[in-house]
């Protein structure tokens, strides 16, 4: 078969697609920058060439660390690399990677995805558009604890009224927790469902109440300890939604 493009080119795809999957948005100056640092970490071996200033200078030629003030730190567009080398390593023979693939709007594929999340256990739930009626479906599974959402408007749906309608959906099950992250927080973009303890989560490609041919993944522990560890602080700064319930009789 005839290669349409050179190794070059090849490198930038898969640069800008290992970046995207990862919620990251490299500019041009970024791609360009790495795939001309000028150390080709592809030729290069850290045992034969000597130990690794090269292999650090590519990687801040390349925009995946900065140096400054004699510190090294992690970009963006390292950290997304870094997490998807560690899904792919983390992953073994009884991990089914992609769990649903289809539409929320076909009722199999939505009762697919809730016995999906049925398995995690005492599970953060992250969607940052949920609608109060996926909040309804939620509150059935026994071990969703907490649910961290945006207060946002939605389609068909104000600010306001989807922020009501929340409320009263919770209010069928206030045992269950449900915050929105702190104003103006760039936190929350990403819909997962993260155990407690150890485990692995499932992301998800669109919200619950999505319309989009979307595709459910389970992820490595590796990766969901770090993305348990974010989200926690996350949750630790948001603010609770109390939920509207009857009064309780004398």
């Amino acid at each position: 078969m005839t290669q349409l493009l050179g190794p070059k080119a090849l490198r930038a795809l898969l640069f800008v697609e290992t970046l995207n999957a990862q919620g990251t948005h490299p500019t041009k100056s970024d791609v360009n920058a790495f795939i001309e640092a000028r150390t080709n970490l592809f030729d290069f071996d850290p045992y034969t060439d000597g130990l690794y200033p090269r292999t650090v200078d590519y990687l801040i030629d390349a925009r995946l660390l900065t140096y400054s003030g004699r510190r090294l730190t992690l970009t963006s567009a390292g950290t997304a690399i870094l997490r998807a080398a560690m899904a792919d390593s983390s992953s073994t023979g009884r991990t089914q990677p992609i769990e649903v693939v289809g539409r929320m709007t076909d009722p199999f594929v939505y009762a697919e995805l809730l016995a999906r999340i049925d398995d995690v256990a005492d599970a953060l739930v992250i969607d940052p558009y949920l609608h109060p009626s996926d909040l309804a479906a939620l509150l059935r599974l026994s071990n969703v604890r907490r649910i961290l959402t945006r207060d946002t408007r939605i389609n068909g749906m104000t600010k306001s009224d989807r922020a009501q309608k929340l409320k009263i959906a919770l209010g069928a099950h206030p045992e269950t927790q449900l915050r929105f992250a702190s104003a103006g927080s760039r936190e929350l973009h990403d819909r997962l469902i993260l155990p407690a303890r150890g485990g692995e989560a499932l992301i998800l490609g669109t919200s619950l109440g999505g319309t989009q041919l979307t595709v459910v993944t389970r992820i490595g522990e590796d990766p969901t300890s770090a993305l348990r560890t974010h989200y926690n602080s996350v949750w630790d700064g948001g603010a609770p939604v109390e939920p509207i319930t009857r009064e309780p009789e004398d």
